[in-house]
């Protein structure tokens, strides 16, 4: 396992934060994509976990955009086919046009725009009101923000 991915859990098993399972069911990078995108990614947002500082970390030795999580890239434009996760200094022009859902969370002031269409549904979590959602809806497409 790598240092990171050694002071990451550390890091949730001292502050206590292990309820959503991420030191017992992660091994490996991908355990801890999958937990973010699943069963731990309300527990990260709510309590801004892991840090920006450890988010970029974990882009940097691991190159996280591989998995569409997004870490201080600046503007970028993405044409989702799966699940996104938008963070730091990156603001994200998002295009969903095709009917299915969308699901976007956005962590530590990432800004998304959002231009959907054609019957889309776009799914918004985002950490606080420092993350800043734009959105331009046309053809019956539609935005939830839980």
């Amino acid at each position: 396992m790598k240092n990171i991915l050694q002071t990451l859990y550390k890091q949730a098993y001292a502050h206590n934060r292990n309820k959503c399972g991420m030191i017992e069911k992660s091994f490996g990078i991908k355990d801890w994509v999958d937990l973010v995108f699943g069963e731990a990614q309300l527990f990260c947002l709510r309590h801004k976990f892991p840090s920006l500082t450890m988010w970029a970390d974990l882009d940097k030795e691991f190159d996280i955009s591989r998995y569409d999580i997004y870490v201080n890239k600046g503007e970028i434009t993405l044409n989702p086919d799966k699940d996104v996760i938008i963070i730091g200094d990156t603001e994200a022009t998002l295009i969903c046009d095709k009917l299915r859902v969308y699901r976007i969370a956005l962590m530590h002031g990432a800004t998304a725009n959002i231009k959907a269409s054609g019957r889309a549904v776009v799914v918004m979590r985002r950490e606080d009101e420092n993350c800043t959602i734009n959105e331009e809806l046309t053809d019956g497409a539609i935005i939830m923000k839980l």
